[in-house]
């Protein structure tokens, strides 16, 4: 049912969620999984927020944490696994993504914003859940222990 799946992560609580929901279907249907993490680059007046050296350190953490989840996901004995690092709004780079690399599942982490926040900022995972071409996911943090 679910041969390719694909986790947005981005080093957050709700996003590791994603990606253990995400290995352990995996197991069970043996599919393949793709991780995307997106560098969102602020605009300001048509000009990006950082520093050139700033989006570099920025990009190149963000492939070094993929690249431990990208081991974490293989040492589950997800055998078929890609990685992607994008840069820009991380709605519209994910539904790139997903158009490009056809996915059957899209998993992604809720942060659980405030009303406030969420009108203001944006909510990631809700433009996902009404744009996506796939059915989603949304990951919430398992309880407090």
């Amino acid at each position: 049912m679910f041969r390719r799946i694909a986790v947005a992560v981005d080093g957050s609580e709700p996003s590791l969620r994603a990606l253990e929901i995400g290995i352990e279907i995996a197991q069970k249907h043996d599919s393949s999984m793709a991780l995307i993490t997106v560098v969102p680059i602020p605009m300001v007046y048509g000009a990006t927020a950082y520093p050139v050296d700033a989006l570099v350190q920025l990009r190149e953490s963000s492939e070094q944490e993929l690249a431990k989840l990208k081991k974490r996901v293989r040492d589950a004995g997800i055998v078929e696994v890609m990685s992607e690092v994008r840069e820009g709004p991380p709605v519209d780079q994910i539904l790139e993504f997903v158009k490009e690399h056809p996915t059957d599942l899209l998993i992604v982490g809720a942060r659980g914003l405030s009303a406030s926040r969420r009108l203001l900022l944006g909510s990631v995972s809700t433009g996902l859940v009404h744009l996506a071409p796939c059915p989603v996911l949304v990951a919430r943090p398992g309880p407090r222990a």
